[in-house]
């Protein structure tokens, strides 16, 4: 079993491309499921966290 870990909070240029490269199949450094995790529990943009969703 894995350790739980938080997830990130990404800044939204960094979350831009690596959401982006996961859509488009690309390999990224950051886990795209983490990113979108870390966004939406800390990040105060609801209107970018809800585009990326």
């Amino acid at each position: 079993m894995d350790a739980y870990e938080n997830p990130p909070l990404v800044s939204h240029g960094l979350a831009d491309e690596a959401l982006t490269a996961a859509l488009e199949g690309r390999d990224q450094a950051l886990e795209p499921n983490s990113v979108l995790v870390g966004l939406a529990l800390y990040d105060d943009d609801r209107l970018f966290v809800e585009r990326w969703c």
